[in-house]
């Protein structure tokens, strides 16, 4: 499990995503006109789902605090 690939669409329209599900190689955040308070929300949703879903799955996981986040603004469609 912990190479498969991770996405999740959060609440608010924040989408997170990783080439692993363990989070080794970072986890790419495109974050959609949110306020402040949505944003986190999203955060808050998606670590909730990750250490529900996957994270008894893993074999191995260096925790939520190390992870590196790599924030970038979602385009208008």
């Amino acid at each position: 499990m912990n190479a498969t690939r991770f996405e999740h669409t959060a609440h608010w329209g924040t989408k997170f995503m990783s080439p692993t599900a363990d989070f080794r190689h970072g986890v790419t955040v495109q974050r959609p006109a949110t306020t402040d308070r949505q944003f986190v929300a999203d955060i808050a949703e998606m670590v909730g789902f990750h250490a529900t879903n996957i994270l008894p799955m893993l074999n191995g996981f260096q925790g939520y605090a190390a992870i590196d986040y790599k924030v970038v603004k979602k385009h208008a469609e």
